[in-house]
C-alpha cells in the first residue's frame, strides 16, 4: 500500500511536470512566430512568454512565497478598501461614436465597457474614475448625456471634450494624460491610466501603491524584455509628478507636435502617440530606466543610459500582464505564480455579450474560483510541501556581460 502510494505521488508529479513543460513548449513557439508577425508589422503585443512570468524582489509584501490566491469581491469590506493608500483616480478616456481603425478595434464596444470598467473599480476599490467622454460635434446630443448621466450615477466624475485640434480617438487617448488639470484633484493624489476595456479581477491591483516610489508601471516587465512602449494600463505617478513630466502648454495639438519633434514620429503615425509620450517622459525625467540594451531608447530617440531607479520606480512583473480568452497557457502561469488573474482584457472580436458575462462572473466573486483554479494552488501547494522539500533551487543572476544590470537587484531567473 505504501508502495503505491508513493507509485502515486510521483506519477501526478510527473504529469504534472509532462503538463507544464508542454504548456511552456506551446506558449514558446507562438511567442517566436508573434514575434517574427509583429516585427514585419511594427505592432506592440500585450504578451510575455510564460519563462518570463515571474515575480520580482521588487513587488513588497508579493513575494512568491507568500502569494495567496486573490480575494474574490464578496470578501472584500471597506476598511480594506481604504487601506491601501491615498486618494486613487483613475483616468480614462473615450471617443464617443468613433472607434480606432487598427487591429481589429472598429466594432468593439468601448462605450459598453466603460460602463462596467468603471462599476468594478468602484466596487473593488476605493478609487474613483475620471472619465473624458470626447465628441466631434458643436454640441453633445441626448445620447451622450444621457450615457454620461449614467456613468456619474456609477460614482464617476465625467467630463466632455470636444475634439478640435486632433482626431477624436487620439485625443481621447491623450486627454486621460491631463487629470492632474482637474480642480479636485490635489498634488499628492496618485492617478492611474486605465483602458475602459481593462476589467480588474482583484482590489489587489492596487497593492502596489505601498510600494513609496514616485512612479508606477504595472507592466514594466513587458518593457524590459520586448523594448516596447510602457503600456497604458496601468501606469501611475502623483498628480504633481504627472504635471513635472508632462511637457504641456493648455494645447493638445502644441503637446503631440513637442513630442513628434522631439521622437521624430512621423505625422501619420497617430496609435499609440500616448505610449510614446508618457514613455519618453517618465525616461526623459529619471523616473524609471531600462538596461543598456533595451531597444525603446532608440524608439525614443533618448541615448542609452541607464540609471539607478529603485527609490522613484516600482517593476511590475510578468504576474500583472492581462488574462484573456487566447493565451491560455500564460494565463495559467499568472494564476500559478500570482495568486490569480488581476484584470482582463478583450480580444478585438469579442463583444457585449463577452464584457457582460465577464463582468458577471467578477462581480459575483467568481473569477479565480473555477475548478481550474483551485487545481493550479493545489498544484503549487503540492510543490512548496512536497517538492520542494526534496529538490532545491538557487536565484541566478541573468547574464550581463557588459555590466548593463548590475544597477537592478530585481530581475532574476529561477532555476
Amino acid at each position: 500500500m505504501k508502495n503505491k502510494s508513493k507509485n502515486i505521488f510521483f506519477n501526478t508529479i510527473l504529469c504534472l511536470s509532462v503538463a507544464g513543460f508542454f504548456m511552456y513548449s506551446l506558449q514558446e513557439v507562438a511567442l517566436s512566430r508573434m514575434e517574427e508577425t509583429f516585427r514585419r508589422q511594427s505592432y506592440q503585443p500585450p504578451i510575455l512568454s510564460a519563462f518570463t512570468i515571474i515575480q520580482s524582489d521588487d513587488h513588497e509584501d508579493l513575494k512568491e512565497e507568500d502569494v495567496k490566491p486573490n480575494k474574490g469581491i464578496a470578501s472584500i469590506t471597506k476598511s480594506e478598501r481604504t487601506s491601501l493608500g491615498p486618494k486613487v483616480w483613475i483616468t480614462m478616456g473615450l471617443c464617443w461614436g468613433e472607434n480606432a481603425h487598427v487591429h481589429g478595434k472598429d466594432n468593439f464596444p468601448y462605450s459598453e465597457a466603460a460602463l462596467r470598467s468603471i462599476q468594478l473599480w468602484h466596487k473593488m476599490t476605493n478609487a474613483t474614475v475620471i472619465m473624458q467622454l470626447v465628441h466631434n460635434s458643436t454640441e453633445p446630443n441626448e445620447d451622450l448625456l444621457s450615457y454620461m448621466a449614467k456613468l456619474e450615477s456609477f460614482g464617476a466624475r465625467v467630463s466632455l471634450f470636444q475634439s478640435k485640434e486632433l482626431p477624436c480617438v487620439l485625443t481621447s487617448q491623450l486627454v486621460r494624460l491631463l487629470a492632474f488639470e482637474k480642480d479636485f484633484v490635489n498634488d499628492e493624489d496618485v492617478i492611474i491610466t486605465a483602458d475602459v476595456d481593462a476589467f480588474i479581477m482583484t482590489p489587489e491591483i492596487l497593492r502596489p501603491l505601498k510600494k513609496k516610489v514616485s512612479v508606477w508601471i504595472w507592466r514594466y516587465e513587458l518593457t524590459y524584455h520586448m523594448g516596447y512602449t510602457f503600456m497604458m494600463p496601468f501606469i501611475g505617478a502623483r498628480s504633481k509628478t504627472w504635471r513635472s513630466m508632462l511637457w504641456y502648454n493648455g494645447s493638445l495639438s502644441s503637446m503631440v507636435s513637442h513630442y513628434r519633434e522631439l521622437m521624430d514620429l512621423s505625422t501619420d503615425y497617430t496609435w499609440d502617440v500616448d505610449q510614446h509620450i508618457v514613455s519618453y517622459a517618465i525616461i526623459s525625467n529619471k523616473m524609471c530606466g531600462l538596461q543598456k540594451s533595451n531597444k525603446l531608447w532608440a524608439e525614443l530617440k533618448l541615448d542609452p543610459e541607464p540609471f539607478p531607479d529603485m527609490k522613484t520606480c516600482w517593476h511590475g512583473s510578468g504576474i500583472f500582464e492581462d488574462c484573456n480568452n487566447q493565451l491560455w497557457s500564460r494565463n495559467a502561469m499568472i494564476k500559478y505564480q500570482g495568486g490569480g488573474c488581476k484584470w482582463w482584457h478583450f480580444l478585438p472580436s469579442e463583444g457585449v455579450k463577452e464584457l457582460e458575462d465577464k463582468f458577471r462572473e467578477i462581480m459575483k466573486g467568481d473569477s479565480n474560483n473555477h475548478f481550474f483554479d483551485k487545481l493550479i494552488h493545489g498544484a503549487k501547494s503540492v510543490k512548496k510541501t512536497f517538492v520542494d522539500t526534496l529538490f532545491t533551487y538557487e536565484k541566478v543572476p541573468k547574464k550581463d556581460p557588459s555590466g548593463e544590470l548590475e544597477i537592478w537587484n530585481d530581475h532574476t531567473n529561477k532555476v
